[in-house]
């Protein structure tokens, strides 16, 4: 239901003399993307970010002649192998004339180049040098988004007046109000504030009337900087391993090409989640063929901290739900500063790639877990550093993937992978992962059954069999063990995540 709200409101945003068809031609294409999306992830609140990103690309096409491998990606809905091949195809042959010469592209289907005949154009050349501000004031994108919610039926929390019992402190409204600006691919602004379900307006801690107050400015291609941002911001890199903040779709039976991730590297946080993002400042440098990417942030977390009969702060777990409705979650916000500094370097070109991230937490409070056994190698104390190392490699009918991470305790993990085009008609994708059950990253989301990247082994295969445009047929197996005990599973355990989906499209 809330994504249909977002669908509307950014609907909204059009020209309101857009013909009849264009409507539907958008509606058609939203539509289109939203079903390649997993059903688990589809659900999430971080969807609404996908929408408004695509929502600006109809309304700004990217350039074909300017794009990158990784703009190519960031659309969510092509695979490393055919983003390689339209740069390969703009080196080698020029640039494009024409939006239609996608249609030369090898392995790119029909559904796909009419998905990227929204959001690309082939533009004039530009003359623009530097950034004029009075076109930054008259001819920018602004963009307002108010989505308010509520449950038909009001839960038992909200209706508790007693004060000696847990209970919800706010009303049962959901609120976000955000507000982008952006100018061309140069200049972007992002402000974001949301009340959850039960949170108070100028509660404890808010001097902005809601619970959650996010944004951040970015500047790109100004000076030294190939971009810079001040505020929030998110990181992404290699496969996830090391580090990886927000959302992306997984490897499933839609998207086979999933399993390999393509990270973005810096980019400005947009979406209203609450955990997944650094807060301070980062740019990126190029310099000698390297991309730098420094990068520091001081964010306050959310935990319960206690005391140690040495009188040392100590608390169990970090809360990674970022409510703050009842007394004891409002007692427990910002309770843990934690610092994050850390640099990324990748070398390499559109069709091949090596990159390392080295990068430190610190806090200032004890991680000390309930002593229980499936805590046995989980993370204790203070400060911990981090380092991958990552690459990729689109080689004609292949792309080849992986990241080796480890944290201070030496504890390995690393994923491998494979995209193969077999056939015109047939892909082939296979992925194997193995997260030593000591591993511990802060901010690792690598692919897997589980969470946390660690204590999982695990190999995927899956195989997508298109012989014409209207019949697609996919099908995964996904075999994975956890060799340590788990949350309520006292053994090691394995299990079989099996999918197959046959589409038949009768008309466009």
């Amino acid at each position: 239901m809330v994504i249909v709200g977002v669908l509307v409101l950014m609907l909204s945003f059009l020209s309101v003399g857009a013909q009849e068809s264009e409507w539907l031609d958008y509606e058609l294409f939203l539509e289109q993307l939203l079903d390649l999306l997993p059903e688990e992830e589809a659900e999430t609140s971080d969807v609404s970010e996908w929408m408004e990103r695509w929502t600006y690309y109809v309304q700004h096409p990217l350039d074909l002649n300017l794009v990158s491998a990784d703009d190519l990606m960031e659309l969510g809905f092509l695979s490393p192998l055919i983003a390689g091949r339209i740069i390969e195809h703009r080196n080698r042959s020029g640039a494009f004339l024409s939006i239609l010469e996608l249609q030369s592209i090898a392995g790119l289907d029909a559904a796909a180049a009419q998905l990227l005949a929204h959001v690309l154009r082939v533009k004039p050349i530009s003359t623009l040098q530097a950034i004029n501000y009075q076109e930054l004031i008259e001819e920018g994108a602004h963009e307002l988004l108010l989505r308010h919610g509520r449950g038909l039926e009001t839960p038992l929390g909200y209706r508790i007046k007693d004060d000696s019992r847990s209970r919800y402190l706010g009303s049962p409204d959901r609120i976000l109000l955000r507000y982008k600006y952006q100018y061309a691919s140069r200049f972007r602004v992002i402000l974001n504030m949301e009340k959850d379900p039960g949170e108070k307006f100028w509660s404890s801690g808010s001097a902005v009337g809601v619970d959650h107050l996010s944004g951040g400015v970015a500047v790109r291609n100004q000076g030294i900087f190939d971009q810079f941002i001040l505020g929030d911001y998110v990181l992404q890199f290699g496969q996830g391993l090391g580090i990886w903040m927000g959302f992306s779709p997984g490897g499933n039976g839609a998207l086979l090409h999933g399993i390999a991730r393509q990270g973005a590297g810096l980019k400005l946080h947009t979406s209203a989640d609450e955990i997944n993002f650094f807060r301070g400042l980062a740019g990126t440098v190029q310099w000698r063929k390297v991309r730098w990417t420094p990068f520091l942030s001081y964010r306050q977390r959310d935990a319960s901290v206690s005391e140690d009969v040495s009188g040392r702060s100590i608390f169990a777990s970090l809360s990674s739900s970022g409510l703050h409705r009842t007394p004891n979650e409002v007692a427990n916000k910002g309770q843990v500063d934690q610092w994050t500094t850390g640099l990324n370097a990748e070398f390499g070109s559109h069709s091949w790639s090596v990159g390392s991230t080295i990068y430190t937490s610190i806090l200032n409070a004890f991680w000390q877990p309930q002593e229980l056994l499936r805590n046995r190698y989980a993370f204790r104390g203070s400060q911990i550093w981090n380092g991958s190392v990552y690459y990729r490699l689109n080689f004609r009918n292949m792309y080849i993937f992986g990241e080796w991470a480890s944290a201070q305790n030496k504890a390995p993990a690393f994923l491998n992978g494979v995209l193969l085009s077999v056939h015109p008609h047939l892909s082939l994708g296979v992925q194997h992962r193995h997260y030593h059950r000591a591993y511990h990253a802060f901010f690792a989301q690598a692919a897997g059954a589980g969470s946390g990247s660690q204590n999982e082994k695990g190999i995927y295969v899956g195989l997508h069999y298109q012989p014409s445009r209207r019949i697609s047929w996919v099908l995964y197996a996904d075999f994975f063990r956890f060799p340590w005990i788990r949350y309520r599973i006292d053994g090691p355990s394995t299990g079989v995540d099996l999918f197959t989906q046959f589409t038949y499209s009768w008309t466009r």
